[in-house]
């Protein structure tokens, strides 16, 4: 909470937070990656989530896991519309 409090304080209108739910390569002869997450989005002032969205994306032997949830979060981020 402590960053957006901080963010709050300062005037921001909103805040980006989120979690990792899987972050690993899976076992196997390719080992891929595997990876989870959720993105909020928070009116700071009213403090609520104003968006939310989840999902979780596998990869190929080949790919990497910074990569693979880099896909993920960008078609999370599509969902959110902007003004």
């Amino acid at each position: 909470k402590f960053p957006i409090r901080w963010a709050r304080e300062r005037g921001f209108l909103y805040g980006v937070t989120g979690s990792v739910e899987e972050w690993r390569y899976r076992n196997g002869l390719d080992g891929e990656p595997a990876v989870g997450l959720t993105v909020q989005v928070v009116d700071l002032p009213a403090q609520r989530v104003v968006w939310s969205a989840s999902g979780a994306k596998a990869g190929w032997g080949r790919d990497t896991l910074a990569g693979t949830a880099q896909s993920l979060l960008k078609s999370l981020l599509k969902e959110l519309a902007l003004k």
